[in-house]
């Protein structure tokens, strides 16, 4: 008896490894050769009969599977090759285009990059700044560009340039006009030290630092009058001010802004004790 049921024809087992109607065939060839030895039970030589058919089927099945495996192996290298070689192919072929896909997306993105130069340029924006952003893109170099992109590049620049140069018109005034108020402000932070510097060395002095002037009426004693004597007999002392502390009462009120009542109190005599050394 044969070991192997079925003969081990590559062509055959290819075949049938690839089609179900000829694997069916295959297996119809081990059924019938099964189907030559019944089952014996009765005898010896009978069930070793039945032990040499089982192996027999299982060795075929081994053979069948093996070759199976070799041929899936085997397809397996063959279609990496294919894809391999032909992925090659196409990489190779196609190159001229991609080379020129790859240079105009290099030059787009420069030509980008020239539209957002001038983004966010404003009148406020330092006048050097807008400055070296002209002088980047007159440094730009259009050889860089691909030559399909080069007019696409000449106008991003030609518009870039036009919107700074407009800022740069602005900033120039703006840094002027700042320059005109921080100079203001200085000049009115001078002028407010010297008024006030004066206002401290021309304020009111205590009655004992004042020089006695001649009084145009009677000389104020700083004694409110006596209110027991009769109208016509009393002396208006506080209205004997000299014309020139009377110039310097006037002058307080402008300066600290008094309020009517105090200035007629000073004036009056009702708050008394004050000279004056006009300047």
């Amino acid at each position: 008896m044969s070991t192997s049921i079925v003969k081990v024809d590559n062509v055959k087992l290819s075949k049938a490894l690839q089609s179900s109607a000829d694997m069916q065939d295959v297996i119809n060839e081990v059924t019938d050769y099964v189907a030559e030895y019944p089952a014996d039970m009765t005898s010896k030589k009978g069930i070793a009969s039945i032990k040499t058919v089982a192996n027999n089927i299982a060795k075929t099945k081994t053979t069948i599977d093996g070759f199976g495996k070799d041929m899936v192996k085997e397809i397996q290298a063959n279609r990496k090759l294919c894809v391999k070689e032909l992925d090659q192919l196409k990489v190779d072929y196609r190159k001229p285009l991609t080379d020129l896909e790859d240079a105009q997306k290099v030059s787009k993105a420069q030509i980008a990059g020239l539209g957002l130069i001038a983004r966010g340029v404003t009148v406020v924006t330092p006048v050097v700044q807008i400055e070296n952003l002209l002088a980047t893109l007159a440094e730009f170099d259009h050889e860089s560009i691909h030559e399909s992109l080069k007019q696409e590049a000449l106008d991003a620049v030609l518009e870039a340039t036009t919107l700074l140069e407009a800022s740069l018109v602005g900033a120039k005034a703006y840094e002027a006009e700042q320059a005109e108020l921080e100079e203001l402000r200085k000049l009115k932070a001078d002028a407010d030290k010297v008024i006030a510097d004066a206002l401290k060395e021309k304020a009111v002095k205590p009655v004992a630092e004042a020089k006695p002037e001649k009084k145009v009426g009677m000389q104020s004693t700083g004694v409110l009058p006596d209110v027991s004597k009769k109208k016509e007999d009393q002396v208006p002392e506080y209205e004997d001010w000299t014309e020139r502390e009377l110039e310097s009462i006037a002058d307080l009120k402008t300066l600290f802004d008094f309020p009517e009542t105090i200035f007629n109190a000073i004036k009056n005599g009702a708050i008394r004790n004050v000279s004056f050394n006009r300047f």
